[in-house]
């Protein structure tokens, strides 16, 4: 049988012997694989816990503040910070992660900046020579291959303006008369305004210049006052003056001398609104039309109407006149409109009339 060694000569276990010596620096045995705890003599360590010691590290003494042993193997990288933010002395944490976007952070970090940098939005660019409250629209910049603004108002190379700068600005003119020079209206420039005082001093005067060719050409007037009155003046039927009873101090006056005439007296204009002039056969057999409306104002100025019209016993409405803001306009007309003068008359609006038969209206 054979005797059992001594127990001198057993093998201690690693615990027991690290336990008896405070400076025993022989390699203890190896720990199983589980996370080291940390050292119990230290109060003030606030570093994070290691990461789990790979299998073949061992575990520190817990009782030995002098251990010297090999220290563990480096523990894996922690998230990078963002640059330019330091460190605090509290910064307990781990550092966040950057934001994916704008990751540069202006300025330095306190002391007890424990978050991320906040996204910074691009600030718009500010003209050097804008003012601080300056909200006006910026002036756009001007093409390349416009050139320089200033040259267009630069001569040309005799002396003459460039084209751009005679270029029409496309604002619209009344049409006016000329002293000594008669204005003719045509259809590509049928109408012409009074100035005030054409419109409001004297006589204006429509005549008929007809050749005897022409035929019993007759005029008449369809009138439309401010007061909403409304009615006709013609001399073929003896209705002379208008309004109808008024012969101290007419608006209009009906007269035949070597042509049929209507004369409108203008201190009375404010009263009148519009009227138009009309034209028709006396006799009621076809006329040949021709000849020229004038219009004469009381400074001798002259306004013609060429009467070009087919041969037709219809009412014709040569001429209109509207009171615009004490400022008589005149249109050439020259439409053929109606067998009859109400059928004109109603063709142009004077619906307040109303008729006796189809030449005479009731007043």
């Amino acid at each position: 049988m054979s005797t059992p060694p001594p127990a001198a000569a057993r093998p201690q276990p690693a615990a027991a012997r690290s336990a008896g010596s405070s400076l025993d620096l022989s390699e203890p045995a190896a720990s199983p694989p589980a996370r080291r705890s940390p050292s119990a003599g230290n109060p003030l360590d606030l570093s994070e816990p290691a990461a789990t010691t790979p299998p073949a590290q061992r575990s520190a003494p817990a009782g030995n503040p002098l251990d010297l042993s090999e220290p563990s193997p480096p523990t894996a990288p922690r998230p990078a910070r963002h640059p330019g933010a330091a460190s605090t002395s509290l910064d307990l944490g781990a550092a966040p992660l950057a934001p994916p976007v704008n990751t540069a952070r202006p300025g330095g970090s306190t002391s007890l900046d424990l978050g991320a940098a906040p996204l910074i939005r691009p600030e718009p660019a500010v003209s050097r020579g804008s003012t601080s409250l300056d909200l006006s629209p910026a002036a756009p910049a001007p093409s390349p291959a416009a050139g320089p603004t200033h040259r267009a108002s630069q001569p040309g190379h005799h002396g003459q303006p460039s084209p751009a700068a005679t270029r029409p600005t496309g604002r619209w003119h009344e049409p006016r008369t000329t002293p000594d020079v008669s204005t003719i209206l045509t259809p590509q420039s049928p109408t012409v305004t009074l100035t005030r005082v054409q419109s409001g001093v004297g006589t204006l005067t429509f005549e008929a210049v007809v050749a005897p060719g022409v035929g019993d050409l007759r005029l008449g007037c369809a009138y439309q006052l401010v007061s909403g009155r409304s009615s006709t003046v013609q001399h073929q039927a003896g209705r002379r003056y208008a309004p109808p009873g008024e012969t101290r101090r007419p608006l209009v006056l009906a007269a035949r001398q070597q042509f049929e005439r209507l004369e409108f007296d203008l201190r009375q204009v404010a009263d009148l609104e519009r009227c138009v002039v009309y034209a028709f056969s006396g006799n009621g057999t076809q006329l040949e039309w021709g000849g020229t409306l004038v219009i004469t104002t009381f400074g001798g100025d002259r306004i013609e109407l060429p009467i070009e019209l087919a041969p037709s016993n219809a009412v014709a409405v040569l001429a209109s006149v509207y009171n615009i803001r004490g400022q008589l306009v005149l249109r050439s007309e020259m439409d053929l409109i109606g067998r009859t003068i109400r059928e004109a008359c109603r063709g142009y609006g004077f619906d307040r009339i109303t008729w006796l038969d189809d030449q005479t209206p009731v007043d």
